[in-house]
């Protein structure tokens, strides 16, 4: 036998049989450290059962449930990360590899990039003509009334967002 399996029969609780107690003193003749190790857990022992049962602090159970949760929910994420990673990957791989047939060519590229650009010139001009026709409006208005239009334009969009977050809080659809 492995010196170990007589540390590991010295520091058991259940009786050895006479075979196994004489080959154990032999062992111990020849290895003075199971000797050693005998007499110290013999020493030990007695603390070790009269030592009290350590006990977990009050709401332990909660705090472990608590990051467990967290944990999972954590690799929740994480999975559901991967997922849309790896269907939008097959995505772009179904689309690269069946639409090349399809695709646009660069001067019909470059009639889009055109008509994109003109409509933006289009609102960027019509931005500049509603910009003047606030500002001459506003010109002819006393300063309470800005202050109240400028509160009613910065008080709508987190009015609709409280609302929008209070109906989605009762509908359960964010937690």
């Amino acid at each position: 036998m492995k010196p170990q399996q007589f540390e590991d029969m010295l520091i058991a609780d259940e009786p050895l049989s006479a075979e196994e107690r004489k080959e154990l003193e032999a062992q111990m003749q020849a290895y003075p450290e199971l000797a050693v190790l005998q007499k110290n857990w013999n020493a030990l022992k007695p603390h070790l059962e009269a030592a009290e049962m350590a006990v977990p602090e009050a709401g332990f159970a909660k705090r472990w449930r608590a990051r467990w949760d967290a944990e999972a929910a954590r690799i929740a994420r994480r999975r559901a990360f991967l997922t849309a990673g790896l269907a939008s990957a097959a995505a772009l791989i179904l689309l690269f590899s069946f639409a090349p047939p399809t695709l646009p060519t660069l001067v019909e590229l470059k009639g889009f990039g055109l008509s994109a650009l003109s409509s933006m010139i289009e609102w960027f001009a019509f931005l500049q003509i509603v910009v003047r026709v606030a500002g001459s409006l506003l010109s002819k208005m006393p300063p309470p009334w800005w202050s109240a239009i400028a509160s009613l334009i910065l008080i709508l969009p987190l009015a609709w967002t409280a609302l929008f977050r209070q109906l989605a809080f009762a509908k359960g659809t964010v937690k």
